[in-house]
């Protein structure tokens, strides 16, 4: 009898340890894909905020003295606000998802998609080119860049149309914190 509790034992230990490997293993297969989608899901709604605000940048530049804003959510990524070369850039660095094929710059509207492959993971890089929109971009007044990097508080971008200079639309960016 003592031996029949003991076989018990044994196949409940061995049942619980096949059923934690089975798990281990789905988890194993399921988690790659999981991120898949999450960063999928991420580059789409970058490229439609990147819409959002390049339609806002348009709204600014109808009139001088516009100021409007913006909030940006920035949860993955880095936000590169070039106001050298009139552009604005946002660069995943890890993704496990390949946005395009490699290598191989894509448009979507616009705004131009480059996907490349860094290590086991993917670079995608979304750019908004403003250089030939007769626009000159700056930064809190000056032609310097600024790099904004994921936050869990949402950026408050401000944008001014400043008017001509040297027949081009001034639009300053301002972050206010």
């Amino acid at each position: 009898m003592v031996n029949k509790k003991a076989d018990i034992w044994v196949s409940t230990v061995l049942y619980i340890l096949i059923g934690m490997a089975v798990i281990g293993m789905l988890l194993t297969v399921i988690r790659p894909k999981v991120a898949e989608m999450k960063d999928s899901l991420s580059i789409d709604q970058t490229v439609e905020s990147l819409n959002k605000f390049d339609e806002t940048m348009l709204r600014t530049r109808q009139a001088t003295g516009t100021r409007l804003s913006y909030e940006l959510s920035l949860s993955r990524g880095d936000l590169q606000i070039n106001a050298q070369g009139e552009n604005i850039t946002w660069i995943i660095r890890d993704s496990a998802y390949r946005y395009s094929q490699e290598g191989v710059p894509i448009k979507l509207g616009n705004i131009e998609i480059l996907t490349e492959k860094k290590g086991q993971f993917w670079q995608v890089t979304l750019t908004r080119d403003y250089s030939n929109s007769n626009l000159n971009i700056t930064f809190s007044e000056t032609d310097t860049n600024k790099v904004l990097t994921a936050s869990k508080i949402p950026y408050k971008i401000f944008l001014e149309n400043q008017g001509l200079v040297e027949n081009k639309q001034h639009i300053d960016i301002t972050i206010v914190d």
